[in-house]
């Protein structure tokens, strides 16, 4: 049985100017200046079960407790929270932040993890991993973020001995898994440390939704009626990296997908 609903006093707007907002400039906007974007919708993994932990070898989730699925090509205004600091002290909470401002349209694609990959810009990252024995018997590691191009790998040989640097014909990126660098074989050990530096597609996760109801009044043109309006939709979000995140560490270099259309 539903509960009735009380309606209060409705308020009088004779007389009462009115600021209008125009969505369709905004998404205009939007359209011209922002960056070509790839936004995946970000889907809580069932292999947690009972105990909320993911399992490391699940192969949906790369044992981060979220899968990926659905991807849209949009464009999205992307502004730096740390970029003007003339006038404010800068924050370390906000690096790596950035506010995202898709189209009215598109407010489907902003949730709470969702990935946010901008196709045509890149960054440069270092990591330092350790190797493992995959399932095939090839020396591999998973990084962070799926790189565009190796700039260089160094081993550690020892504390008193230059770092060694590896050839680029002795690893490369699987096919399979765009994360993943093999080794040739006899170049590292299992559980060998190495540093690794790439360039990358700058990638981000939604963390906030300052603006998650958005919405204004218009007159109709055509009837006159007052309607709602749909404005651009705003979030937060974070590089990757910076996210208290598992790197993908599941046995395997096969990469499952969950895409529902």
């Amino acid at each position: 049985m539903e509960r009735p609903i009380n309606n209060v006093p409705l308020q009088s707007l004779y007389g009462q100017p009115q600021v209008k907002f125009r969505p369709d400039d905004f998404s205009a906007a939007i359209w011209t200046h922002g960056y070509d974007a790839i936004i995946e919708t970000a889907v809580r993994c069932p292999c947690q079960g009972s105990s909320g932990a993911p399992h490391p070898d699940c192969q949906n989730c790369h044992g981060f407790g979220y899968f990926f699925i659905n991807q849209f090509r949009t464009k999205a205004l992307i502004t730096g929270l740390n970029r003007n600091t003339e006038n404010l002290q800068w924050s370390p909470e906000l690096i790596g932040t950035a506010a995202i401002t898709l189209r009215a349209e598109d407010r489907d694609l902003m949730a709470y993890f969702n990935r946010v990959t901008l196709e045509h810009e890149y960054a440069i990252f270092t990591e330092m991993i350790l190797s493992r024995t995959m399932s095939d018997g090839r020396i591999a590691a998973f990084l962070t973020y799926a790189p565009i191009e190796i700039q260089a790998i160094w081993v550690y040989a020892g504390p008193d001995l230059p770092l060694q640097k590896l050839n680029p014909d002795q690893y490369e990126i699987s096919e399979e898994n765009p994360y993943c660098i093999r080794f040739e074989e006899g170049v590292l050990e299992p559980g060998k440390s190495f540093s690794v530096l790439y360039k990358h597609r700058v990638e981000y996760h939604i963390i906030d939704l300052p603006h998650e109801v958005r919405a204004s009044a218009g007159r109709n043109k055509k009837s006159g009626a007052i309607e709602r309006l749909e404005m651009p939709v705003q979030s937060i979000g974070r590089r990757t990296h910076l996210i208290d995140m598992r790197r993908p560490n599941y046995d395997g270099s096969g990469v499952i997908h969950n895409d529902d259309f």
